[in-house]
């Protein structure tokens, strides 16, 4: 399973789980190092950036511009591995993981809908 596809299956789940949300799948060539994902619910909104397989972050124009949606907002990175499924901030600078669930399944999109509904509903209060 490709990104495209992890992210179309990540989107779907969203929308029927999180009723009320927009989601925005973000991917065409206009959009150069924009998530692939946003979702706006309550007034907040998360930026997802899907990953697949060993590399964890984005490169050039996509890491500058998570970087900079953390220290502004609420951007995530979501990777899906052949062993598990992470979710949560990584430091650009230091490719270091700063605040994370992981899940020992592999596709596990409850686990990334959970996250992005608390990371919304701790940020509305």
């Amino acid at each position: 399973m490709n990104e495209a596809s992890l992210s179309r299956t990540l989107c779907q789940r969203l929308r029927r789980e999180l009723p009320g949300a927009v989601v925005f799948k973000h991917n065409d060539l206009s959009t150069a190092g924009v998530p692939d994902i946003s979702v706006t619910w309550g007034g907040i909104t998360v930026w997802l950036e899907v990953k697949r397989g060993e590399r964890i972050t984005g490169r050039g124009v996509q890491r500058e511009t998570m970087r900079r949606l953390m220290q502004v907002g609420r951007a995530y990175y979501v990777h899906f591995s052949p062993w598990f499924t992470w979710v949560g901030y990584i430091s650009p600078e230091l490719d270091e993981h700063l605040e994370c669930v992981r899940s020992a399944k592999r596709h596990d999109y409850a686990l990334v809908v959970e996250w992005v509904r608390s990371v919304i509903e701790e940020n509305q209060r």
